[in-house]
């Protein structure tokens, strides 16, 4: 591994940490307008796919241009008042997130949530269901917070989430985030 610049190569040092492969690098470059990292493999390479993962304070923020979107019409839709994912009018389409818990334990669940209606929606973390009801904000675009309830999440690793309609009493909503926000 090395830092490739006009005055030639300078090796640099790495270790793997439970993120990946931290290489440290000098706190400026020997080329201000182009730097080069070299990596040099023996074999081909694993890449894992980043996932989200825990701030620390604990809190995991599960933000809609991440979901996994399950569905033909249902997409994420950027601007002003949006950022969300949005077009959910179809009761069989629903998204999920998957992401990493350092620290298990009690988590608050909170989603912010736009409709023009009454609309209920589930939400479900491991073994465990909670139902939402999106407030009436009366635009896609002004969104409110939901406290969903409490939910726990009982060993570190990769955990799913995913959001699906109450079918019989789902109406449109546009989603911004969940977000999960350790007990104390």
């Amino acid at each position: 591994m090395s830092l490739l610049g006009k005055s030639g190569r300078k090796t640099l040092s790495a270790k793997n940490s439970p993120d990946g492969l931290r290489i440290a690098v000098p706190q400026t470059m020997p080329d201000p307008l182009s730097t080069t990292i070299v990596l040099t493999f023996r074999g081909t390479p694993e890449v894992e796919q980043v996932v989200l993962t825990q701030s620390a304070d604990g809190t995991i923020l599960l933000p809609a241009e991440e979901a996994r979107l399950h569905g033909s019409q249902l997409r994420f839709e950027s601007g002003e008042h949006r950022n969300s994912i949005g077009f959910w009018l179809n009761p069989e389409e629903w998204v999920d997130w998957e992401f990493k818990v350092v620290k298990a334990g009690a988590y608050k669940l909170i989603a912010e949530v736009a409709a023009t209606g009454a609309s209920s929606f589930q939400l479900t973390l491991g073994d465990q269901v909670l139902k939402g009801q999106a407030p009436v904000t009366g635009d896609y675009g002004k969104f409110q917070t939901v406290d969903l309830g409490t939910s726990e999440i009982k060993a570190p690793g990769i955990i799913s989430l995913a959001v699906r309609p109450v079918k019989g009493e789902w109406s449109p909503i546009n989603l911004k985030a969940i977000r999960l926000v350790p007990v104390r």
